[in-house]
């Protein structure tokens, strides 16, 4: 990613807080619909196993941070256990746009200005 090209506030956050965290590489931007892994894997030409979401969930009411790869799906049995939690749903995209500042297909994995947990 360009200093000198100009990108979406969403995007700009995710790039400082990679940067912050010492990366040093690059990030690719893509005008393509990336709402789906599908939809992720063909914008970039990288199998499915690849791709990275970025879910938020709520769990007894607090927003959780949850990392899988593209065709895996969360078993909410085990996040409950795991966590210790009563309740664990997905957060809806209303709650994570307004909350987060991010749509759904584009929920990063670090970028927040509010502390989430991992």
């Amino acid at each position: 990613m360009s200093s000198n090209q100009h990108y979406t506030e969403e995007v700009q956050r995710v790039w400082d807080a990679l940067k912050s965290l010492g990366y040093s590489g690059e990030i690719f931007v893509s005008d393509h619909t990336i709402f789906t892994v599908e939809d992720a894997s063909k914008a970039i030409g990288v199998p499915e196993e690849q791709i990275l979401k970025s879910l938020i969930f709520l769990v007894d009411g607090e927003p959780v941070l949850l990392l899988m790869s593209g065709p895996n799906k969360v078993d909410i049995k085990k996040v409950r256990n795991h966590l210790g939690a009563r309740k664990v749903k997905m957060a809806g995209a209303e709650y994570i746009e307004e909350n987060f500042g991010y749509k759904i297909g584009g929920v990063p994995p670090v970028g927040y200005d509010v502390k989430i947990k991992l």
